[in-house]
């Protein structure tokens, strides 16, 4: 289950991503600063979304949020598949000049996101810390704790 989970989140960032590739390939960027773009605001605006949905005390509408956001990116991808099939153009153009090079860029990446997809975070920091974290911001509503066992735990 905890794969399916994690390989369905990994879709849906993906699909934001595409998405937002696509409105930045219409300004005539290139592939490489559209991509470079889309992945900086994905995690910019899930940072700055999720704060404020818990500042707001709102956290449980934040799906809904997210599923107005794998729509938009959706409906983006669709109205943009010419722009994807230029950006998967030059991409293809690159592999035949740059073989070597590209071949050991998908391995390492392939192997980055076989890490991702199948091994949990399940070292002494990640457990004691980052995760519980999470559930202490969940189970209170907050992000400003007020029960908390050590202080590292709340900042």
């Amino acid at each position: 289950m905890n794969f399916m989970f994690s390989f369905f989140i990994l879709i849906e960032i993906f699909i934001f991503i595409m998405g937002l590739f696509v409105i930045f390939k219409k300004m005539a960027l290139l592939s490489s600063e559209s991509y470079c773009y889309s992945v900086t605001l994905v995690f910019a605006i899930y940072s700055l979304s999720i704060q404020i949905f818990f500042l707001l005390h709102l956290q449980g509408f934040f799906y809904i949020f997210d599923c107005c956001i794998f729509i938009f990116s959706f409906y983006q991808i669709w109205r943009g598949k010419t722009y994807i099939s230029l950006a998967l153009q030059e991409l293809t153009h690159l592999y035949k000049q740059q073989k070597f090079i590209l071949s050991l860029m998908i391995c390492v990446c392939f192997y980055l996101f076989l890490q991702v997809l199948l091994l949990p975070p399940n070292n002494w920091d990640s457990m004691t810390y980052h995760l519980s974290r999470v559930l202490l911001f969940q189970q209170e509503g907050s992000l400003f704790l007020k029960n908390f066992i050590r202080n590292a735990q709340a900042t």
